[in-house]
């Protein structure tokens, strides 16, 4: 999800560059109702350890309203 949301800020940043409005908050869909969660909910526990530096990324760009994270099931 950080790497996408990279990806994301890139184009972003592109987008303005060439005069190209991008509508705020940009949508990150996951299939990972557990990663949505740990993204979206500020409580953090000893199994997330590992991961902190990537919530707390994605976490300030959700505060920011740059990013709403939405659930989308891998059918679709």
């Amino acid at each position: 999800m950080s790497e996408v949301r990279s990806e994301m800020e890139w184009f972003h940043r592109l987008f303005g560059e060439l005069g190209l409005v991008c509508k705020l908050p940009m949508r990150l869909y996951g299939d990972n109702t557990s990663v949505i969660q740990i993204a979206i909910n500020p409580v953090l526990h000893d199994r997330t350890k590992h991961i902190v530096v990537h919530v707390h990324y994605i976490r300030q760009l959700i505060d920011e309203g740059i990013v709403q994270v939405d659930y989308l099931s891998t059918e679709d």
